[in-house]
C-alpha cells in the first residue's frame, strides 16, 4: 500500500552541517542576529514563516514567557498572523474558551471569501490540532467543512477522522449522532479511505471491531456505530481497490 513519506539523505545532512560549520567560522553573524530580542526569537520559532503557527515549538521557551510574548504581539497583528497567534494561545491554554471562539468565528467568515482568500481549511487545521489535544467538542465545527473539502485538505480530513475513530471512538460517534445517516456514512467513508490509500490494515481491523462491539450494545450511539461501520468498510475497500488498480503488484 502506497504511503507518502519524506526521506532525507543522512550524507546530505552531514554535508550541510559541515558546510554550515565552516560558514559560521568564516562569517560573523549579521547585525540583525546580534540585536534580535528574546521576544523576536520566540515569535520566529512559533511563527516560522510569519503567518503560520507551529504548535510543535511550544514549550521551548516556557509557557508563561510564550503567553506574554504572543499576547503582546497579537495587539499589533492583523489577518492570518493574528489568527495564528490566537491558535497558539489556545494551544497553551490561555483564555481557551475565548480564543477557541475566535477561531470558530474566523473560520465561518472565511467561508464567504472566494479562493484563494478562503482561509477556512487553514483554520480547520488549527481546530483539528486542538481536537487532537483533547477538545472533542470541536468535531462539529470540523464536520462543517467536510462537504467543501477537496484535494490535499480532503485527505487531511480523512486521516484526522481515522485518528479520532481509532483514539476516541465514542466521542466521535456522539458528535456524529447530530447528523443525518447519509452524513454519518459519508464522514466515516472518509475515515476508512484516509488519504485515498485506505486505513492501515491493523487499524482497520481495530476500528471495525470497536464499531461492531458498540453497535451490538444497548447504547444510544449503537445505531450511529452501525451506520459508521458501513461507511468505514465502504471507504476502506474502495480505497484499497483504487490503490491496487493504480499500483498493481
Amino acid at each position: 500500500m502506497f504511503r507518502r513519506r519524506l526521506f532525507t539523505s543522512r550524507s546530505t545532512k552531514m554535508l550541510a552541517a559541515s558546510a554550515l560549520g565552516i560558514f559560521v567560522l568564516i562569517v560573523s553573524p549579521p547585525c540583525w542576529a546580534q540585536s534580535e530580542s528574546e521576544s523576536d526569537r520566540i515569535l520566529r520559532a512559533l511563527l516560522p514563516n510569519g503567518v503560520w503557527g507551529d504548535a510543535s515549538q511550544l514549550a521551548r521557551f516556557g509557557r508563561s514567557k510564550e503567553i506574554r510574548v504572543l499576547t503582546e504581539a497579537r495587539t499589533h497583528a492583523t489577518g492570518f498572523r493574528a489568527i495564528a497567534m490566537t491558535f497558539l494561545l489556545a494551544a497553551l491554554g490561555k483564555d481557551y474558551s475565548a480564543n477557541r471562539r475566535i477561531l470558530i468565528v474566523a473560520m465561518k467568515r472565511c467561508a464567504h471569501k472566494p479562493y484563494p482568500e478562503n482561509c477556512r481549511y487553514a483554520i480547520a487545521d488549527y481546530l483539528m490540532q486542538l481536537c487532537r489535544r483533547g477538545d472533542s467538542s470541536l468535531l462539529h465545527s470540523i464536520f462543517s467543512v467536510s462537504n467543501k473539502a477537496d484535494g490535499a485538505f480532503s485527505q487531511s480530513l480523512g486521516g484526522f477522522y481515522s485518528d479520532m475513530l481509532n483514539d476516541r471512538t465514542k466521542q466521535f460517534l456522539t458528535a456524529l449522532a447530530w447528523y443525518s445517516k447519509q452524513k454519518q456514512r459519508a464522514l466515516c467513508w472518509d475515515a476508512g479511505a484516509e488519504d485515498g490509500s485506505g486505513m492501515d490494515e491493523t487499524r482497520f481491523r481495530r476500528v471495525d471491531g470497536l464499531l461492531n462491539q458498540i453497535a451490538m450494545r444497548r447504547l444510544s450511539i449503537a445505531v450511529v456505530a452501525r451506520t459508521c461501520l458501513t461507511g468505514v468498510r465502504e471507504g476502506y475497500h474502495q480505497a484499497i481497490a483504487n490503490d491496487e488498480s493504480t499500483n498493481p503488484k
